[in-house]
């Protein structure tokens, strides 16, 4: 298989992935250089479902592995998204 094929398997993955899992619902405040962002669950899913190839297979790769030893997807979303908002205000 090519890599592009690797990369349209894990969006397919993942979209069937949360489709069939069905988190609960969490919101989260995080606070990075004293601003504080409400975020859930879902706002994190929506991003992931719509970033680059190479991100989300990334991403696959990490909850096939997390959710295969049982550990809550949530904590991996919240700990994605609070990088995620630290990586971009640290570039600006």
């Amino acid at each position: 298989m090519t890599d592009g094929t690797f990369m349209k398997l894990s969006a397919a993955y993942l979209s069937k992935y949360f489709a069939r899992k069905s988190l609960a619902y969490k919101k989260w405040k995080i606070t990075v250089d004293g601003v504080t962002h409400n975020i859930d669950n879902q706002q994190v899913i929506n991003l992931i479902l719509n970033s680059d190839a190479r991100s989300q297979k990334l991403i696959a790769d990490s909850i096939f592995h997390l959710d295969e030893v049982g550990i809550d997807i949530n904590v991996f979303l919240k700990n994605l998204i609070q990088h995620s908002f630290s990586s971009t205000l640290s570039n600006t």
